[in-house]
């Protein structure tokens, strides 16, 4: 007695020999039919395992000979998922009785056991490839769909990258659910906040709790580029649109103190005026020279800045 084993829907082919040669050979499944052909080699394509006889017979002499056939069918099976909120993670497991590859669509995940990520509602379909073939299996995730929220940044320069010191508007969309609850990472709870991003990446996360008891979360990093600040190395009073001594700056700066003294070290400007040194000194225009200038700056999270340098007055 031999036995082999195939895949359900593969065929399987038997062969017979006689002694002597040439005797004739029928084949019978255990269900006691008959094959519609009788010969030497016969190929099928069985549904369920079983013994198959080769039975021959010269004369009064009667020969059998049995094989058993198992049938070896693919079982799949996705173990069930309860239902969670979407944007929660959904572990998928699956088993099979052979050997095989697992493809999980439509995130395309490989493996038995598996993280799947879905935004709402998804159908995910299983292919599983063995030397038996491909089968497929579906399991529905049933996910609440609530909305998925995004964060906007609404920059009034309309600019890519924004610059220290400036104020910009935050807004998470949606934000007309009813019955939804929002939380900043800076403990502000209002669809819209008013952030200063410090240099050089300030990150922000917003969650929408919704009455359901789901949640969705939204991150999202604003890129900031360093305030600078820059002194001008002359200037002309009363002569052109250059008419002022004054730190130009890039970004937002709180000036803490700017002075400027002549060569003999007398101060002939202590920030007095917000525009700026006018070019006067004692309400006098003070003469064309180079004169010396101290200025401190306070960046928006608080760090200092000294300058020092010359500027020339023109007249």
């Amino acid at each position: 007695m031999d036995s082999f084993a195939i895949c359900l829907g593969n065929s399987a082919v038997f062969a017979a020999r006689t002694f002597p040669a040439d005797l004739p050979i029928t084949w019978i499944p255990d269900d006691g039919s008959v094959f519609p052909l009788s010969d030497t080699t016969v190929e099928i394509t069985p549904e369920t395992s079983g013994w198959y006889y080769a039975r021959t017979e010269q004369e009064s002499c009667v020969a059998l000979d049995s094989i058993f056939l198992n049938v070896v069918p693919i079982e799949l099976s996705i173990d069930s998922v309860p239902p969670q909120c979407a944007g929660a993670i959904f572990a998928l497991n699956a088993t099979a009785n052979v050997d095989g590859e697992y493809f999980w669509m439509p995130e395309g995940l490989e493996g038995p056991n598996v993280i799947a990520d879905p935004q709402d509602t998804t159908r995910y379909t299983l292919s599983f490839t063995s030397s038996c073939g491909t089968v497929t299996e579906e399991i529905l995730l049933f996910a609440d769909e609530n909305p998925s929220v995004s964060i906007f940044c609404f920059n009034p320069a309309d600019t890519t990258v924004l610059v220290e010191g400036f104020e910009t508007n935050l807004t998470v969309l949606p934000n007309d659910t009813p019955g939804a609850l929002i939380e900043w990472n800076t403990e502000e709870t209002s669809a819209r906040i008013v952030v200063k991003p410090q240099a050089p990446k300030t990150n922000y996360s917003v969650t929408v709790s919704y009455p359901n008891g789901c949640s969705r979360t939204a991150d999202k990093g604003l890129e900031v580029r360093p305030a600078d600040v820059k002194m001008p190395n002359a200037f002309t009073p009363d002569r052109s649109d250059n008419n002022f001594f004054r730190p130009v700056f890039d970004g937002q700066m709180e000036v803490l103190s700017f002075e400027v003294f002549n060569r003999w070290g007398a101060q002939v400007f202590n920030n007095e005026n917000p525009e700026g040194w006018d070019g006067n000194y004692q309400s006098k225009p003070a003469a064309s020279d180079v004169y010396l200038y101290r200025i401190e700056v306070e960046r928006s999270n608080g760090a200092r800045q000294v300058l020092q340098g010359n500027v020339t007055l023109i007249r």
